[in-house]
């Protein structure tokens, strides 16, 4: 769980506590675009034409839409095969 970061960018503003192996984000303000406040790993290396697997689970105190997503951390963003908007409620 170390291995995962938390980025945002202004006007976004949240926190990252790591307790009992999960990590709790706390988000004061979202910002104006989805990117602004994100989890994170960096550095990972992906093959190409290879299959990978994601799994996790997740809950927040109201309803929200969570983007996930699995792109370079670097200019162009290109993303690599992973786009899904879904519903915390």
């Amino acid at each position: 769980l170390e291995k995962w970061g938390l980025e945002t960018s202004a006007p976004a503003k949240a926190f990252r506590k790591v307790e009992n192996s999960t990590i709790q984000v706390s988000v004061e303000n979202q910002g104006d675009a989805g990117w602004q406040a994100q989890l994170l790993q960096s550095g990972l290396t992906l093959e190409d034409k290879t299959l990978y697997s994601l799994s996790f689970e997740a809950r927040a105190p109201q309803p929200r839409d969570v983007s996930i997503t699995v792109s370079r951390d670097i200019a162009d963003w290109q993303n690599h095969g992973l786009w899904k908007r879904i519903n915390l409620d």
